[in-house]
């Protein structure tokens, strides 16, 4: 009889730390709410991640955004480097559609001086010599002219009149005007003297600017045999030029 005190209050112990122990540990509902709530949140953030990645454009993958980013350098670069071969490109066809404008240019100048000065010569009281060189110089001149001319429109070629072709316009007017004024001897030393000078100064021309930038064929060619026709003329006015130092 004296043990059934005690085993009643072991039992109601029990019964108590039992009660305690339910009301600490949480239920297995209140366990997957909490699991459940944890895994939303989580997946919440990481969306809210990508979706930052993809407005802004920073995430890269570890193993393709560097190589995409590479590769988008590339195309920039190559790009770029297409850009730059099609400038110089223009650039060039630029250059050599101006070496033939120039050619044109120059040539139609040169042959209008050597034209007009001619007939300053005939108009002139001249030794039959100086007479006979003036009327070649005027017929062949004229007919590069008129070829000149042909190539400007077969060619399409437009005459480029530069700063150099406008001044040597200029000092041909201003050398006729001064053959103008002269008469007899006077004259004729003059002249034979400025078509030295001038037909020498056209096939330095020729040789070192209009021949190399020429890029047309058939107007590189009528340069060579332009060429040819100066080198001639210069030839014989140096020989008139001799003989009329010779005569003095």
């Amino acid at each position: 009889m004296k043990l059934l005190p005690l085993v009643t209050a072991v039992l109601a112990s029990l019964a108590i730390a039992t009660a305690v122990q339910a009301e600490q540990a949480p239920s297995d509902r209140e366990v997957k709410s909490a699991t459940d709530q944890s895994a939303t949140t989580g997946g919440q953030g990481t969306a809210a991640r990508k979706g930052h990645d993809a407005a802004t454009g920073q995430h890269q993958d570890p193993t393709t955004g560097g190589m995409a980013a590479r590769e988008g350098a590339m195309d920039h670069d190559h790009d770029g480097t297409m850009d730059d071969r099609g400038m110089d490109d223009h650039a060039t066809m630029s250059g050599k559609a101006g070496g033939d404008g120039l050619a044109v240019a120059t040539l139609m100048a040169v042959n209008d001086h050597e034209i007009k000065s001619a007939e300053i010569a005939l108009d002139k009281k001249v030794s039959a010599a100086v007479s006979q060189y003036a009327k070649m110089l005027r017929d062949e001149h004229t007919k590069n002219q008129t070829r000149t001319r042909q190539l400007v429109q077969s060619e399409n070629v437009k005459p480029m009149e530069t700063a150099e072709v406008v001044a040597m316009k200029q000092k041909s007017e201003q050398e006729r005007e001064m053959l103008r004024k002269l008469d007899g001897p006077a004259f004729e030393a003059a002249y034979i003297d400025a078509m030295v000078k001038g037909h020498a100064d056209a096939l330095s021309k020729i040789d070192n600017t209009l021949l190399p930038s020429a890029s047309d064929p058939q107007l590189a060619q009528h340069l060579r045999d332009t060429r040819g026709h100066v080198a001639n003329h210069l030839e014989q006015a140096k020989r008139l030029d001799n003989n009329a130092q010779a005569a003095r």
